[in-house]
């Protein structure tokens, strides 16, 4: 018996863990086949005991192992604050130890109600116990199938499946048949009809009898024995099953527990649990009696008998001060402590890991009121779904949900419903009984606190000093002034840490220490702007209102009000209820949030009546910040027609840089910004035009065609802006605006002036003789002049410099201008000196006559530019005028070869200028050395003098060389000894005056270098060469062999005998170069001389012909040559030769004989 029970036992453990098993591949299966919580499963957490493999009391977890395990102790206490994780370690213990049996009994929804603080009420006290008691019951008794409780007095819903119902139903058909067919078969006539002898024949057998008898009899035991059943279990007035309630009979005891322990033995012998934990125990203030009952039961089902010595273990989780003092050792036989996973001050690092994107301050600021896991979790769950709530929402957002919803407010008011749940629900109050709405709102309109007053006071206080002349910080006065009329527009957190402002919750002050915990996170979460005044926005998402406004009339006045900008094109639904949820704060419509394109058509559709938010607006384009500028190039393309005069008339007069703004940008093209230039014109205030008159002007003076924009619309406020601003139109032209306007503008000079305008209006209203000016040529001032348009004229001529600087001087093809024209400009004392210049510097032309010019002092740069025409007066007069010197400015245009060339073509005569102011320029012009040589050589051509006394100490070589070159000199002894003395060039000047040698030749007293170097000139004439030879000395042929040779080589060459002595022709015959020319000297002058000195003759010949002075000389050859022929016949006939010196018969030598 004992060996069939254990084997019982065994297969009860057996099927529980595979019963396990089976439940948690189920569970994975499902988890599989069920994606929507796959997708999800990483987003949210179960507060449910914690199923991590780290975050628990592993100690707490080794000593419950311990405890369960000795057989001495039965009864354990889990111990640990709220959220310290206990049922976490329930958890892991009943999961690592599956070779128990466990039953797990929870009392979480019973309440610690008010009457439970106190003994004072004992009936009632008496009654919630006998619940609490009931409730224990309960989950003992449905924890276990009917079929292994059978026989419990707590009956359950019984499920019987349609294969059961059926065969319950035939047996029950089978057993009252047999039980008829044997006690009586009359009642079974109808249903079968007798034979002839009255008997039902097919019933009318023993077998069946028997069978009948048998069914019958076993029908009757099974009906019996559920009658005892339910007679034996009776004790229990009322269960009903369906809502899982009990009413308790008159005959109960007051301990239910007690009272059916039969029960609850028997729920144990059947269900083979030895481990029971119990949670939620602490929730109750008198829960010793409760310790006591169960403590009483363990005791009762370890001594039952019926459970056959099998140990059973109560574990108990509950709350360190659940016992006072030392009263709770008595009740449990072994206490282990759990230490809390998650406090205050590690609670940030999980809060971190679960919330991405929040600032760490924020969960900072938040953690330290978060010490318990389910908390916390529940925290960030809540986060989720709303944040998700209002992704939803506002999916057409999702771009900028970041800015319509701030994620840090609403985690912060998530963490106040959390902590605070009953204060939280005061939010869903009226406004009257709302304690943020008084905090953000009421207490805002007054500011009433002693920071803000003490500024205003020292306002005041500043303000007198000053009517009473004491001396003040103006700079702090107006620091403060600003500072007190942004207080208005600031958020209440600004406020709260500006001027130190402590918030108070409640006036009460034991209320306000009750909940000081509260109070301080509130105070802390609003100082530092986690939770706003746009608090109602995220009110919503908890519970719905404001029916009446349409879900994006609700987004954008929840971006209002946390000033957070929207989309400025989403679509406003209902304008008018937006605006009157707005309109009593104007301030709001000072922040860039309140950009709507559809709101501000409404409000400028409805004139004046919300003016001052409309200003507000206006007034933040001066900001030029990206969103404004957004919402101007939106509206400016979009906007109603009707509505755009007040849009742009408002926008100009609180965005003073406006045009400023539109000129710089290179977003906006060309056509754009005419198009906005037309409406500024159009719309625009004179008086807020005006503020931009500089921008303005600079932009219509740098239009190419201002005029072509101009229309019907817009002609009367142009004018009147051209003519205030100063306007001058860039470009005039044939436009098909109004002949009034264009006559406005000729009239009052309001146009540029330059070459296009001015080209216009000489070619259109001139009256000049000559043709239009050519479209590429650039009108001169000589048109301007001669088109008699007298406004033109006296307009150029009141801006002759904007004129010249920006026609003439630009101008690269303009007309030449006449010589008139320019020297009345030169002449104009209105005009600078620097004007002047650039007109020389700048313009085309030549003056005939420099003198025209007034101003002498000015004539350097006509000279300096080449701008005077190259003659020889009006060199002189300039050079008169500068004191009779050649100056820089002369000297770099007679140098200039257009200029020497010109001059050169013409003499310096009397006939221009007088003889004495023609000598005094010829020798300055002989005497300058900074002429250039190409010059001084050309302008020697208009010299017409010669100078025979001048002093060329100081002139330099190449300028005399030039000098003699062009016959300037006489040949005078001074001038011959200068040039030879300082310059070496004398034979330069005796060539150049070769016929005056032979004349002035003892009065220069030649020396022997000046005869060679005529003699060797090849200039010089050789008839006057050979002149000289008949006058020089004739030592110079005994006492220089190079004269004697240059001597020789001329007489040799000339035809004329000269007068010779023996000793000068003898030395003429040793220099000639060659024996022939020696040969021919003897010829030419030996019948001249007598024996001896045709002899010596001989011996200069040298040679051969020297032997012929020997008297045995004979039969020696000469070459036979005309001269050798020709001496020997002279030799022959004076009787120097004998007669048979002749020339050989092969006549090439002659033979000589003396």
């Amino acid at each position: 018996m004992k060996l069939s029970r254990w084997f019982l036992e065994k297969r009860i453990k057996f099927t529980d863990s595979l019963l396990l098993d089976l439940r948690k591949t189920e569970d994975r299966l499902k988890e599989k086949q069920n994606p929507s919580w796959n997708a999800t499963k990483d987003m949210y957490e179960d507060m449910t005991a914690y199923n991590g493999d780290n975050q628990y009391d592993k100690i707490a977890l080794e000593a419950l192992q311990w405890a369960v395990s000795n057989p001495s102790i039965r009864n354990i206490a889990v111990t640990g604050p709220y959220g310290s994780g206990k049922s976490t370690v329930l958890y892991h213990f009943e999961k690592d130890n599956p070779n128990y049996n466990y039953l797990n009994v929870s009392l979480s929804t019973f309440r610690d109600e008010p009457f439970l603080r106190s003994n004072s009420d004992d009936l009632k006290w008496t009654e919630y116990l006998q619940q609490i008691e009931f409730s224990i019951l309960q989950q003992l008794a449905y924890k276990e199938k009917w079929k292994r409780s059978k026989n419990s007095g707590f009956k359950k819903i019984i499920h019987l499946s349609r294969l059961k119902r059926i065969w319950y139903s035939i047996i029950l058909l089978l057993g009252i048949y047999s039980f008829l067919l044997v006690f009586y078969p009359e009642m079974l006539v109808g249903l079968f009809p007798p034979s002839k002898d009255g008997k039902i024949e097919y019933l009318d057998t023993k077998s069946i009898s028997i069978i009948a008898f048998i069914l019958s009899f076993i029908f009757s035991v099974w009906i019996l024995s559920k009658i005892l059943g339910i007679y034996s279990n009776s004790r229990i007035q009322k269960l009903k099953f369906k809502d899982g309630e009990i009413e308790l009979g008159d005959n109960l005891s007051n301990s239910l527990l007690n009272h059916f322990l039969s029960e609850i033995i028997y729920y144990f012998e059947v269900s083979g649990c030895n481990l029971v934990f119990f949670e939620d125990l602490d929730r109750f203030k008198n829960s010793d009696t409760i310790f006591e009952k169960l403590r009483e039961i363990n005791l009762l089902l370890n001594q039952a008998k019926q459970l056959k010595g099998r140990r059973i273990v109560f574990v108990y989780a509950i709350k360190d001060e659940v016992f006072s003092e030392k009263n709770r050792t008595k009740f449990f036989d072994f206490i282990i402590p759990v230490m809390p996973f998650i406090d205050g001050k590690n609670s940030e690092v999980f809060l971190m890991n679960r919330l991405q994107g929040i600032k760490p301050k924020l969960i900072s600021d938040i953690s330290f009121y978060i010490d318990d896991m389910r908390l916390l979790k529940n925290i960030c769950n809540e986060f989720k779904i709303f944040e998700k709530r209002l992704q939803s929402m506002y999916e057409d957002l999702s771009n900028d949900l970041q800015e319509v919803f701030d994620n840090e407010q609403l985690l912060a008011l998530v963490t106040f419903k959390n902590i605070s749940p009953s204060k939280f629900s005061e939010l869903y109050q009226k406004p009257e009984n709302n304690l943020l709405y008084n905090e953000f709102y009421l207490n805002r309109l007054g500011y009433n606190q002693k920071s803000i007053s003490i500024t205003a006071e020292r306002i005041s206080v500043m303000r007198e000093l000053a009517d009473i002349g004491e001396e003040y910080d103006k700079e702090e006065l107006v620091n403060l002034e600003n500072q007190l009329l942004k207080i208005p527009e600031m958020e209440l957190a600004t406020l709260l840490q500006m001027f130190d402002i402590q918030l108070l919750f409640s006036s009460n002050a034991e209320e306000e220490d009750k909940d000081l915990s509260i109070n301080k996170l509130m105070n802390l979460l609003i100082r530092n702007g986690f939770i706003k005044e746009n608090y109602e926005s995220y009110i919503s998402l908890f519970q719905s209102k404001d029916g009446y406004l349409s879900q994006n009339d609700k987004i954008f006045i929840d971006s209002v009000k946390q000033r957070r900008p929207l989309d400025f094109k989403m679509r406003i639904d209902n304008p008018v209820t937006v605006i009157e949820k707005l309109k009593y704060d104007p301030s709001l419509f000072k922040h860039s949030s309140a950009f709507n394109y559809y709101l501000i058509e409404f409000i400028l559709s409805i004139r004046s009546e919300y003016r001052r938010h409309l200003n507000n607006l206006f007034g933040q384009f001066a900001s030029e910040t990206t969103r404004t500028i957004e919402l101007f190039d939106y509206y400016i393309e979009n906007g109603q027609e009707s509505n755009q005069a007040r849009f742009f008339t408002g926008l100009i007069k609180l965005w003073p840089n406006a045009w400023l703004f539109i000129m710089n940008n290179s977003n906006y093209s060309i056509q754009q910004k005419d198009d906005l230039l037309i409406k500024f014109i159009r719309f625009g205030g004179l008086r807020d035009l005006e503020v931009m008159k500089a921008e303005l002007s600079d932009y219509i003076n740098r239009h190419h065609n201002f005029i072509d924009l101009i229309d019907e619309l817009t002609i009367e406020n142009a004018q009147i802006l051209i003519a205030k601003l100063g306007v001058k139109i860039r470009k005039i032209s044939n436009s098909n605006i109004r002949t009034d306007f264009f006559q406005f503008v000729l009239d009052n000079n309001c146009y540029q002036i330059n070459e296009r305008n001015i080209k216009f209006l000489v070619n259109n209203l001139g009256k000049q003789e000559k043709q239009n000016i050519d479209d590429t040529k650039v009108p001169n001032y000589t048109r301007i002049l001669q088109s008699r348009i007298e406004s033109l004229i006296e307009y150029i001529g009141n801006n002759m410099e904007d004129y010249l600087e920006r026609v003439l001087f630009k101008a690269k093809n303009s007309e030449e201008e006449e010589e008139e024209s320019i020297i009345w400009l030169l002449n104009d004392e209105d005009l600078s000196d620097e004007l002047k210049e650039k007109i020389v510097n700048n313009l085309s032309f030549e003056l005939e006559d420099i003198t025209e010019v007034e101003n002498p002092e000015f004539w350097h740069h006509l000279f300096q530019n080449n701008k005077v025409e190259p003659n020889w007066l009006n060199v002189y007069n300039y050079y008169s005028e500068k004191d009779f010197a050649i100056d820089e400015y002369l000297l770099e245009f007679l140098n200039t070869e257009k200029n020497y060339l010109a001059l050169s073509e013409t003499e310096l005569t009397k006939e221009i200028i007088t003889e004495e102011e023609l000598f005094k320029i010829m020798k300055s012009l002989i005497l300058c050395n900074d002429l250039s040589n190409e010059s001084y050589s050309k302008l020697q051509k208009s010299i017409i003098y010669f100078y025979p006394h001048l002093e060329l100490t100081n002139l330099q070589k190449d300028k005399v060389q030039i000098l003699i070159a062009n016959r300037r000199f006489n040949l005078t002894k001074q001038i011959f000894a200068q040039i030879k003395q300082i310059f070496e060039l004398q034979i330069g000047l005796l060539e150049s005056r070769q016929s005056d040698i032979i004349e002035k030749f003892d009065e220069l007293n030649f020396d022997l270098n000046d005869t060679i170097a005529i003699l060797e000139s090849k200039t010089i004439d050789f008839n006057i060469k050979e002149l000289l030879l008949l006058k020089i000395s004739p030592n110079f042929y005994l006492i220089s062999k190079r004269f004697a040779n240059i001597a020789a080589q001329l007489i040799f060459k000339s035809e004329k005998i000269f007068e010779l002595s023996i000793d000068v022709i003898c030395e003429l015959i040793k220099h000639t170069t060659t024996e022939k020319e020696r040969v021919v000297l003897f010829n030419r002058y030996a019948e001249k001389y007598d024996e001896t000195q045709i002899r010596e003759m001989l011996n200069a010949v040298g040679n051969k012909f020297e032997k012929m002075n020997e008297s045995s000389a004979f039969g020696w050859e000469i070459p036979n040559t005309d001269e050798n022929r020709q001496l020997v016949e002279f030799l022959v006939e004076n009787y120097f030769l004998s007669p048979n010196s002749k020339p050989k018969r092969n006549g090439k030598k002659i033979k000589i004989y003396k």
